[in-house]
């Protein structure tokens, strides 16, 4: 927030910032998807490992899908 106070950056950019990087694209959430499965299915844990990459890759694209529909969507003169 301090860039954005301090004018380093627009609040155009600070929103898009913000949904591309609020999302379950992070390795945290691997291991707790991994973790929460394979309690699920004990006998596919390494089919479950080996799909975990590609889900993380799927969230990054949704959460990059997500920001650029708010960049659509908000303006250089959006009051936040």
């Amino acid at each position: 927030i301090a860039l954005w106070d301090d004018g380093a950056i627009a609040k155009r950019s600070f929103v898009i910032a913000t949904y591309a990087l609020c999302g379950f694209s992070n390795f945290a959430s691997i291991g707790v998807q991994l973790a929460g499965l394979t309690v699920l299915a004990p006998s596919r844990s390494r089919d479950l490992s080996r799909s975990v990459l590609s889900a993380l890759l799927g969230g990054f694209f949704a959460c990059c899908s997500t920001a650029c529909v708010a960049a659509l969507l908000i303006d250089d003169d959006a009051e936040l």
